[in-house]
């Protein structure tokens, strides 16, 4: 896909504080402690931040099998003292996402 072609854009943010390019970031698995999460339906991606780091994931290459309910996510919030992700699906179940899939090489996209 070109990132040039009109219509297409790419998801970054622009103030240095937000970065959610993680080449060269230097946070431990220690320190992975979410404060925050959101969802950016523009760009597909679900954000977290743990302090200054903040990083997002493609939602929808996130594994069918990560899934113990097949119906939508209507929301998200922080659990277990910021140690994993709540989605909240419309069925009433919740299921959870690890914190640490948003570090450096914390997450593998299936394959499209």
């Amino acid at each position: 896909m070109d990132w040039k072609q009109p219509g297409i854009r790419i998801c970054k943010r622009a103030s240095k504080g937000l970065s959610v390019n993680c080449v060269n970031v230097d946070i431990s698995w220690d320190e992975a402690v979410a404060e925050g999460v959101w969802f950016d339906a523009f760009c597909g991606r679900l954000f977290i931040q743990a302090g200054e780091f903040v990083n997002g994931i493609e939602f929808a290459k996130i594994p069918d099998e990560d899934f113990e309910s097949s119906a939508p996510v209507k929301s998200f919030s922080v659990g277990q003292s910021g140690s994993v992700v709540d989605r909240h699906h419309k069925d009433g179940r919740e299921t959870w996402l690890p914190v640490d899939i948003w570090l450096p090489a914390g997450f593998i996209p299936k394959s499209t």
